[in-house]
């Protein structure tokens, strides 16, 4: 069961004055005459109060006998809208469809005079599938999601993955999209595949538990792949509906020249610190940047506690390659980088960014190096 909210929005004179009576009621009177071929009748006009006189506005509903509404606001300078909403059951199909909404919109045009008119596909609330998503900018993108594979409460996250006919499946964690079988290029940026070696290195995956680090990096011949993740259930749900990302990689959790550890990264990494480990690459695959004005939450201090602790396993000629978040959010890119200009050891490195399908966004990601004077002293 779901309700479908369809937005029309139409362009008439500038000069238009809805402070006057005539010029309201000739607005009204051509929009119910459309509507009234639906089964709308007027609901509630604000013509009862001195709304609209004082606000220049026009505010109508419309209903009908099916249940459905509809919502007239017409604001200064022309500008109308009108808002259609209805109920949809499992069992029945949408009455307004595509096809009824254009010719209203066509007619209501042509009577109002229209210079400009926009139609924009129903949004769709209530559904078992969630198909829409933010951006780090406010945007929604809609998916085609058509189904959930998997649906779980771990200990740490809801863990979801639903089926996109052009995305493959996608893992959904805490309601934010985190990787889509269509998203290798996810991987291969962030190792920067193509333009390091990782033959016979050693290599620690921070997250990844969806996989897909894991198995682009075991491609590249690599001496030891060690890969950290919190939770088990994302681990054994990607080896189930992942296998667009991480391929066999995760049908058992030792191999030859790999190991996946199920525990917390930043508890594994002071161990390593402690007993001096090192690895030819760090690759953090963990939480992105937080999306804040200053460096001022918890979510900073796992941030830097984590980093910090990255680079200090991070061989003297090694790379530490991150993830950081969507290019839009550039404050807190720049947090980031102030951030590696603080840690003692001195720093170089690189941005790099490619689109992400599943995230329709241009990810940001960074290589990052010591400084040759900072390998001899340490």
């Amino acid at each position: 069961m779901t309700t479908h909210t369809t937005l029309l929005t139409f362009r008439a004179s500038s000069s238009l004055d809805f402070t006057c009576a005539v010029t309201r009621q000739s607005v009204i009177s051509a929009v119910e005459k459309n509507l009234q071929e639906h089964g709308f009748e007027i609901g509630y006009s604000y013509e009862q109060s001195d709304f609209s006189t004082k606000q220049n506005q026009i505010l109508v509903s419309f209903i009908s006998s099916n249940g459905s509404d509809a919502v007239l606001r017409g604001h200064k300078a022309g500008l109308i809208t009108l808002d259609f909403h209805e109920f949809v059951d499992d069992e029945s199909k949408p009455k307004f469809t595509d096809q009824i909404v254009c010719q209203i919109e066509s007619k209501i045009a042509t009577a109002l005079e229209c210079c400009y008119t926009k139609r924009l596909p129903a949004v769709r609330r209530g559904e078992k599938v969630d198909v829409y998503y933010p951006t780090v900018d406010g945007r929604f993108v809609e998916y085609d999601f058509r189904k959930v594979v998997f649906h779980s409460k771990s200990q740490y996250q809801d863990v979801l993955i639903a089926e996109s006919e052009t995305l493959g499946n996608v893992l959904i964690l805490d309601g934010d999209i985190n990787m889509g079988e269509s998203d290798v290029i996810y991987s291969h940026t962030l190792m920067q595949k193509g333009s390091l070696d990782y033959t016979g290195k050693t290599c620690l995956v921070l997250g990844g538990g969806d996989g897909g680090l894991l198995n682009e990096l075991l491609k590249e011949k690599p001496k030891m792949v060690t890969m950290v993740d919190i939770d088990e259930t994302v681990l054994s749900a990607a080896k189930t509906h992942l296998r667009g990302v991480c391929g066999s990689s995760l049908d058992k959790f030792k191999g030859e020249n790999y190991e996946v550890i199920v525990g917390d990264a930043l508890k594994l990494l002071q161990d390593y610190v402690t007993e001096g480990r090192q690895f030819d690459f760090v690759l953090y695959d963990l939480t992105s940047i937080p999306i804040t004005p200053e460096e001022e939450d918890n979510d900073w201090e796992f941030c830097k506690a984590t980093h910090c602790l990255a680079l200090k396993v991070l061989a003297p000629e090694g790379y530490y390659l991150t993830q950081a978040h969507a290019l839009l959010a550039k404050r807190s890119i720049e947090l980031f980088e102030d951030l590696l200009k603080k840690f003692e050891i001195p720093l170089k490195w690189k941005r790099h960014q490619a689109f992400v399908p599943s995230f329709s966004e241009v990810w940001a990601f960074f290589q990052i190096w010591r400084l040759k004077d900072a390998q001899s002293s340490a």
